[in-house]
């Protein structure tokens, strides 16, 4: 069994997963690998990783492969790319597991899920994205005091679904944390940026 640990909650149910979750579920089949040999666990927060370090013995021990695709951060919120890279690979080392590790958006930078999503937009929806820049903008210049918290990326790009016309059933879906990932007028999973996780995930599940 390949095990996919994500930062994010996963769900129990194949009705409401979140957008990362299905994401990577996505990505999985373009890569052309199979989801039936593929279990995604959430950890709920990075710190939480060591709380899986029996499932990942026990699946390694089994023969199957352990996946860890988390978010990079940035200086902002304790983190960044290499500090969270070296944080994740000791836990590696004391937990004495073996995984494979990908840090968002792109292996190198920091940043996070919703940093790679922005370089997926496609060139017919990006001016919805300087719409919500122009909001965040306004919001700083008011912001002297530290009166308010910034729009931060999550939001940035939950605004971008959540502004697209949508039918009753699409407008369920994208409650349930569809962010329409199939949709080719919405995202372009063929943006050079996206290639190191392409080739990340097709080194580690194919």
């Amino acid at each position: 069994m390949i095990r996919i640990f994500i930062e994010t909650k996963t769900s129990k149910t194949n009705i409401k997963k979140t957008n990362e979750e299905r994401f990577i579920m996505h990505l999985v089949n373009l890569v052309g690998g199979t989801l039936s040999d593929i279990e995604i666990t959430g950890t709920d927060g990075y710190t939480n990783l060591v709380l899986f370090e029996e499932q990942m013995k026990r699946n390694s021990d089994n023969g199957g492969k352990n996946i860890v695709i988390f978010d990079a951060d940035s200086a902002d919120n304790g983190g960044g790319y290499e500090k969270r890279n070296a944080y994740l690979l000791e836990k590696q080392k004391t937990m004495g597991v073996d995984f494979e590790l990908f840090l968002f958006p792109n292996n190198s930078d920091d940043g996070m899920f919703e940093h790679l999503l922005e370089w997926l937009t496609t060139e017919h929806h990006k001016g919805l994205l300087e719409c919500f820049e122009g909001y965040q903008n306004c919001v700083s210049s008011k912001n002297g005091l530290g009166a308010y918290e910034l729009p931060v990326q999550k939001t940035k790009m939950y605004a971008y679904i959540d502004t697209l016309k949508k039918t009753q059933a699409q407008q369920k879906a994208f409650k349930a944390g569809d962010w329409f990932f199939e949709n080719t007028s919405i995202w372009n999973f063929d943006a050079p940026y996206l290639a190191p996780l392409k080739e990340f995930l097709k080194h580690t599940i194919l």
